[in-house]
């Protein structure tokens, strides 16, 4: 199958697809913004896509996503994206389908309109089935079905797939011409094992093999803002946000044993906190009485917590080699992502259906 995708931030999908074998006929990932630090992000994500898919044309701006622009590549089978949640998300103003941002939504509803692809995935925060009462979320799923496609949507999160953090995102999965059977093929009534698959098989791998900088994927997961009051939860880390990083806070910690700590998170993050510093100021009791030190996540944990492949984000920036790709940008790119096993899993579901409607 061929995809467009939109909004594309550091690309989840392709990572999850190019196990089926799909082709990426573009993607559209903003490179500037009038925030600063925003537009910083933005060149990072875009630095990530050219690192890794240098022949797959980027063409930024959703608004550049036309059949004049696209040319010889016009036709394609399913466009995916999550349009920017901010206007949605219950931490911000959710000016929801008032927002400029939240209008691009309508942006993917006309390039479905234009293109006419089989099949679609939007992704996007929980706030957007609450926004305005519900009704922005019906009036986009509304656009979808005048659009000619038969619709539905499910809340999906880490633990659905095998990945340890909490991450509820809803899913509209739509089909062109399809029927409620169809849909219901996908998203309730698969039969893709959500254990079987090839992106959360490489997470599982990580988790055994854990690296001389202590990074696994094996969380004690902690509160982030504090270093009084923390809750360690052993199991399931919370949501990684696009502010991850951001001034130093947003950043989940991990707890380890004090014996098991040396040196530094990473080498080159000259500013950023050692374990040594840590020790002082964040040990915390545990059940079975050891000492317990707090650090923060690194980005490599971070990048398993998502399902991609360790070092995933660490491409060179600003004249630097990758290997001292800046950690910050990581984070935000991360946090602004999907989880790659969902999307996999979404793709195999949707394909396994789609070949029953060739035959």
């Amino acid at each position: 199958m061929r995809y467009l995708s939109v909004c594309s931030g550091i690309e989840a999908a392709s990572v999850a697809w190019k196990h089926l074998g799909w082709e990426a006929v573009g993607f559209a990932q903003i490179d500037h913004s009038e925030n600063k630090q925003e537009a910083y992000f933005n060149r990072y994500a875009c630095a990530v896509l050219a690192h890794h898919y240098p022949t797959v044309t980027n063409y930024k701006d959703i608004h550049n996503i036309t059949k004049e622009n696209l040319n010889g590549t016009a036709k394609f089978d399913l466009l995916v994206g999550g349009t920017p949640c901010q206007s949605f998300s219950t931490i911000g103003k959710r000016g929801g389908l008032n927002d400029a941002r939240g209008q691009l939504t309508f942006e993917f509803v006309r390039i479905l309109r234009d293109f006419k692809p089989r099949w679609f995935i939007w992704e996007n925060v929980l706030g957007a089935m609450s926004s305005n009462g519900g009704r922005d979320f019906h009036a986009v799923i509304e656009a979808f079905a005048q659009a000619g496609y038969c619709v539905g949507w499910d809340v999906l999160s880490g633990p659905h797939v095998g990945i340890p953090q909490s991450r509820n995102r809803v899913f509209v999965v739509g089909c062109l011409g399809g029927t409620a059977e169809h849909i219901d093929q996908v998203l309730f009534k698969s039969k893709v094992s959500r254990w079987a698959l090839e992106t959360n098989k490489q997470t599982r791998q990580a988790e055994h093999n854990t690296t001389a900088d202590n990074e696994s994927s094996a969380f004690l997961v902690t509160e982030t803002h504090s270093r009084i009051g923390h809750t360690v939860n052993e199991t399931i880390a919370p949501t990684l946000c696009k502010q991850i990083g951001k001034g130093g806070k947003h950043v989940p910690m991990v707890a380890q044993l004090d014996k098991e700590i040396s040196g530094c998170v990473t080498k080159h993050r000259a500013k950023g906190p050692c374990y040594e510093d840590m020790q002082q100021q964040s040990v915390i009791p545990y059940t079975d009485g050891e000492r317990w030190i707090l650090r923060k996540l690194t980005p490599t944990e971070t990048e398993r917590l998502m399902g991609f492949p360790d070092g995933y984000t660490a491409v060179p920036w600003l004249g630097k080699l990758k290997e001292n790709a800046p950690d910050t940008p990581r984070y935000a790119a991360l946090g602004n992502s999907m989880i790659v096993p969902i999307m996999e899993w979404l793709g195999r579901s949707i394909e396994a259906v789609n070949n029953q409607m060739n035959q």
